[in-house]
């Protein structure tokens, strides 16, 4: 057993869980910190802004951000174009059922970014 003061004692079972809460409260500040770097990039930059695309929480890990991008009303299908491109040539990983948002790495998604603001 550990001990804290002397006279309150702590299983090592809430020692893991007390070092296991701050590590979800550090994961979740990085992943707040890197959607809003992103966020901060989009925002920025009037094309993009204009556009509303939007930098969400990645849920699994704190190098990525979630893309929203507007969805296209009639065709060509130019956002869900954008997704796929950022999929099929960033190393991106498609949202499951959403085909205006992905996964991409904070670095990857600034990048890609660039690039779309310059077709805009």
């Amino acid at each position: 057993m550990l001990y804290t003061d002397g006279q309150i004692q702590a299983t090592r079972t809430d020692a893991l869980a007390f070092l296991a809460d701050l590590d979800a409260v550090d994961n979740l500040v990085a992943r707040e910190t890197a959607r809003q770097e992103v966020q901060d990039h989009i925002d920025g930059t009037p094309v993009l802004a204009a556009a509303e695309i939007a930098a969400e929480l990645d849920s699994l890990d704190a190098s990525y951000v979630v893309l929203a991008f507007p969805q296209d009303v009639g065709k060509p299908y130019f956002w869900a174009g954008v997704t796929r491109q950022i999929v099929d040539s960033y190393g991106g990983i498609a949202v499951e059922g959403d085909l205006y948002r992905v996964r991409v790495r904070k670095d990857r998604a600034i990048t890609h970014l660039t690039y779309l603001a310059a077709l805009l």
